[in-house]
């Protein structure tokens, strides 16, 4: 070929190719650049020819380049990594092959380089690095093993930092070196749906153990590539240890709101029953006072005194029933409970036997809580009479109150708001409470005692009176290992004096007009009986409907009305609200077997409302009925 057509040739190859050519002078001056290196530069040809080689360069750049160029006049030619600067700024990552150029006597003419725009590449692998980076440096355990052998090839910082190995030491083991619950069999029978193609990933819980022996749960998602050499497993582990506590304490949480939910049914069963039986031991108890004036033998008056004991008994039972259903009339006031505990440590020591031993830990400065003394002192007593039940060959009773200040519910009573408390706890180092056994210490008659050792209604009448109170009441215990109750009840800014009780006068004649409205049939005729042997003259009424039209009539007149609370079709409240409109300032005396919330709040007996519970005595109500009456005249 002839050397014209040779020179085209070549200029058109040069033109044509995607890489740039690049050529200066001795003097780095650029002589020469094809469209593709003007391209890659983003200037046009005509604006780099005869600019300095150094011109496309930041500062690092020229230096780098001020000693290629005294390699290229040495004669030596390179294949090295450049970077440019193009016209807009932007960095041209090249790599490029550099040869001298000389002239036949051997004198350095300049040198041409063939440049290759490789950003596009290095972006790809500086993303692989930044992803790889991620993966190193992520939280989550991370494994490559092999499928032939299982052996790690690769494991992240998580996997160190959660195990405890160094990479070198779990490069030399295997997954099951980590799972304690797996063996070589069950494993490749777990990862046989991933090696047999019939799944591209594989999720399952395991155990993992550290250097150390302990061993925490996890969650894997495991992949299989398959590569010239044999299949690589892919694993990401993730710590769920967070996790499974939060579902442990979700779990518990939905226990002890069914328990709360239980106990509230029961108590509300509770409450109900023990509204009857008071109505019914109301009669008894009458029955018993009327017939004390009648002529009986010895034997009958023994009989009836037997009665009249039952009766009673009966009736301490209900008002234990009553404080577990959170239905019994209390008289709260601001308090100190540690001066109550205090109050109590000599009568506990006898209570708890000289082969235990009582500590008192009160805290200086207790918050007063709003609170009836004579109830928190019955919780005091029954939560170490049970503690001495537990400790019989003796031990510790540890009684401690604190102020409390709670951000969030302690674990051992979930469902307590944010507040201020004080925390009272009562710990023994008896024999502890079985696991299945705890759910239900607070249901009423429920005992691990043997027949007559117990009612089974102490830590119900406790778990009562502390809610009644505003208060929250937890247990912690396992067996031989002792019990802890913790109480925590509300800091009371009220300082308000606790309700005066109405003492029971002697019963004294009397002769007003009394409305009477009672459901049940024998305590409506003993309170007619009781009132009319002290001279009233009572108007008697089975429902509210039927006194409200008796009130109506023209001889509908009366000085007092005496109403039970529950009633059907319309609570004792509304009907008084309703028959007193327009009668002025008519006392009214409620009965009821259980604190009602149309009269009470939090068993607390509403302001101006006279109650008398459930059971009582016909001296009792005549009693009361004449101090209603003396009072409205003064």
């Amino acid at each position: 070929m002839d050397p014209a057509r040779l020179a085209s040739l070549y200029a058109r190859i040069v033109e044509t190719t995607l890489q740039g050519v690049w050529v200066i002078d001795a003097a780095s001056v650029t002589t020469f650049v094809n469209a593709a290196m003007a391209t890659m530069l983003g200037w046009t040809r005509e604006e780099i020819i005869g600019r300095s080689l150094f011109d496309f360069m930041d500062d690092e750049g020229r230096r780098i380049a001020a000693q290629n160029v005294a390699r290229r006049k040495e004669g030596i030619s390179e294949s090295h990594d450049f970077v440019f600067r193009r016209k807009d700024g932007r960095a041209l990552w090249s790599s490029m092959v550099t040869n001298p150029l000389h002239a036949s006597d051997g004198t350095y003419e300049g040198a041409v380089a063939v440049v290759t725009d490789v950003g596009a590449e290095r972006e790809r692998e500086q993303e692989r690095l930044r992803l790889w980076r991620i993966v190193d440096e992520s939280l989550n355990e991370i494994y490559l093993f092999r499928e032939r052998d299982l052996r790690f090839e690769y494991a992240n910082r998580g996997a160190t930092r959660n195990l405890g190995f160094s990479l070198e030491e779990l490069r030399g083991k295997t997954p099951l070196d980590i799972k304690p619950e797996h063996t070589r069999a069950s494993f490749q029978a777990l990862v046989a749906p991933l090696v047999e193609g019939r799944v591209d990933r594989l999720r399952f819980e395991t155990i993992h153990e550290r250097k150390d022996g302990t061993a925490y749960p996890v969650e894997v998602s495991l992949q299989l590539a398959r590569r010239e050499g044999g299949g690589l497993f892919f694993a990401i582990i993730n710590d769920i240890s967070e996790r499974r506590e939060a579902e442990r304490s979700l779990s518990a949480l939905g226990d002890q709101l069914a328990q709360s939910q239980r106990l509230e049914s029961i108590g509300r069963l509770a409450g109900g029953i023990a509204h009857d039986f008071n109505n019914i031991l109301t009669t008894i108890l009458s029955s018993v006072t009327f017939l004390e004036d009648a002529p009986l033998n010895d034997e009958q008056r023994t009989d009836l005194r037997e009665i009249g004991r039952a009766a009673e008994r009966a009736s301490q039972l209900t008002n234990q029933l009553l404080a577990f259903a959170r239905k019994r009339v209390i008289k709260p006031r601001s308090m100190d409970i540690g001066q109550t505990i205090r109050d109590q440590a000599r009568f506990l020591r006898r209570v708890i036997g000289e082969e235990s031993t009582l500590e008192l830990r009160i805290a200086d400065g207790l918050w007063p809580v709003l609170a009836d003394p004579t109830q928190m002192e019955q919780v005091i007593l029954n939560l170490a009479v049970n503690a001495r039940d537990a400790m019989p060959t003796g031990g510790r009773l540890t009684i401690e109150a604190r102020n409390t200040l709670l951000a969030e519910a302690p674990p051992v009573q979930r469902g307590v708001p944010p507040g201020e408390y004080v925390t009272v706890t009562v710990s023994d180092t008896g024999a502890g409470i079985a696991s299945d056994v705890i759910p239900h210490v607070f249901e009423p008659f429920f005992t691990t005692k043997p027949v007559g050792a117990g009612t089974g209604l102490g830590l119900a009448t406790v778990y009562g009176i502390v809610k009644q109170s505003g208060g929250h009441i937890g247990v912690e215990s396992a067996p031989r290992a002792g019990t802890t109750f913790t109480m925590f009840f509300p800091r009371t800014k009220d300082t308000a004096a606790q309700q005066p009780e109405s003492s029971d006068l002697a019963p004294r004649p009397g002769h007003e007009r009394v409305l009477l409205v009672e459901d049940d049939a024998g305590v409506r005729r003993m309170a007619v009986r009781a009132l009319e042997d002290c001279g009233y003259q009572v108007h008697a009424e089975p429902t509210p409907h039927e006194a409200l039209r008796w009130a109506q009539s023209p001889e509908g007149a009366f000085d007092l009305l005496v109403t039970d609370v529950m009633m059907p079709g319309m609570s004792g409240k509304a009907f008084a609200d309703q028959v007193l409109a327009g009668r002025g300032a008519v006392p009214v005396l409620f009965i009821s077997g259980y604190a009602e919330d149309a009269i009470v709040h939090r068993g607390a007996i509403d302001q101006g409302v006279e109650l008398l519970p459930k059971p009582f005595s016909p001296a009792q109500l005549c009693a009361r009925v004449r101090a209603l009456l003396d009072r409205g005249r003064a």
